[in-house]
């Protein structure tokens, strides 16, 4: 039993070698400049931190949050925008664009339930005169899915879901109501913003929320008013109107000169009306003759 205690405290693992880091006191939303207060140094394994682990309060202090931090969360240098460095500006990737769309129209569209963060489709809708040859086509207006997977960078002037001001009211109708806003800005490479500016100069844009684990990028055609019409006159059992066929015009014949002199050549046989008696009996007899 000695001997097997003594190699078992031989072979013990040595003990674990921690490092002293930077961590949050508690949640705190992205967008939100550090300071002292809201941090603390946590002794960790080493094994568990990665490169770019920031070791000293005074590293953090003054720098804005890229990316929201939970409580305990380890802060790192990538998710620090540069001291002085402040606005939505430093969460705009290389060679991505920040977009506004500030019609009401789009807010309306999701019911001011969009938060910075949220991922959303860009829908297109475009409409024109039934004078217009398009028109002709599209039945007076067509709607298309523009962009796909677009992510929500600031709503009005937030570009944090937890900087959201409150109003008075009680439950979701007042949550609700705290979310109402005029602006979205999204987050888009220098094409899709030349696509959104074309769009919103010429149609309406509309935003559809989507779930944050769906990205899939699907195939959408667009969707036309002549279909949407022609769709519920087919369930109101209404047959579209047929098509106008337009009738050939009918011309007399025009009879050949030769055919005419012919028939002009052709003598009329002569008819003559002969009177008989026989006895009491009196009959007609008609006489056909060619002159």
């Amino acid at each position: 039993m000695a001997v097997f205690a003594l190699n078992r405290q031989n072979t013990a693992p040595p003990p674990a070698t921690t490092v002293d880091v930077v961590a949050a006191k508690s949640d705190i939303p992205r967008g939100m400049v550090l300071t002292s207060v809201m941090l603390e140094i946590r002794k960790v394994s080493k094994e568990a931190v990665t490169e770019g682990a920031i070791t000293q309060i005074a590293a953090a202090e003054d720098r804005m949050l890229l990316d929201g931090l939970s409580k305990g969360e380890v802060v790192y240098e990538k998710r620090l925008a540069p001291k002085g460095q402040r606005g939505v500006a430093t969460q705009i990737k290389e060679g991505m664009r920040a977009y506004t769309i500030e019609t009401p129209r789009d807010s309306n569209s999701v019911s001011g339930l969009l938060m910075p963060g949220n991922h959303v489709d860009v829908i297109l809708n475009l409409t024109a005169p039934l004078s217009d040859e398009w028109a002709k086509t599209t039945g007076g207006g067509t709607t298309l899915t523009l962009l796909q997977n677009i992510e929500v960078l600031a709503v009005d002037n937030r570009y944090d879901a937890a900087a959201a001001p409150t109003t008075t009211g009680v439950g979701a109708a007042a949550q609700t109501k705290s979310l109402d806003y005029k602006a979205v800005t999204l987050l888009v490479n220098p094409e899709q913003a030349s696509m959104l500016t074309l769009g919103q100069s010429r149609g309406t844009l509309h935003l559809s929320l989507r779930n944050p684990n769906d990205t899939a990028l699907l195939e959408t055609p667009p969707t036309l008013l002549r279909d949407i019409q022609s769709y519920h006159s087919m369930l109101a059992g209404i047959q579209p109107p047929a098509p106008a066929v337009e009738k050939p015009s009918i011309e007399p014949k025009k009879e050949e000169p030769a055919a005419i002199e012919k028939a002009a050549a052709t003598p009329k046989p002569k008819l003559s009306r002969i009177r008989v008696l026989k006895g009491q009996i009196e009959q007609t007899v008609i006489h056909q003759s060619m002159p």
